[in-house]
């Protein structure tokens, strides 16, 4: 076929729909309303479980931290080295 063919033929398919539009929409309704209806419940399902996996993530976390203490920064060694280089870049001020 070619390019002018393709374009009537869709052209008065356009027709025809546009004319039995109100028949069709009415035909489709139940169809549509069971689409409707069986993507809310997929969509809730999804929801419920997203939901739980992420409680359970969250509940894994919190008891891995139950027994550990937060351990404490441990203090700098006192070093003559340190002492002698902070004292020629900072000098005492009077």
């Amino acid at each position: 076929m070619n390019k002018k063919m393709i374009a009537v033929l869709s052209f008065a398919g356009g027709i025809v729909i546009g004319s039995n539009w109100p028949k069709i929409k009415k035909g489709l309704k139940p169809l549509w309303d069971s689409v409707k209806h069986k993507s809310g419940i997929a969509y809730n399902t999804a929801a419920t479980f997203l939901a739980e996996k992420k409680e359970v993530i969250k509940n894994m976390f919190a008891t891995s931290k139950v027994g550990k203490k937060k351990k404490k920064p441990r203090a700098k060694k006192f070093r003559k080295e340190d002492v002698a280089v902070n004292s020629l870049k900072y000098p005492a001020q009077t």
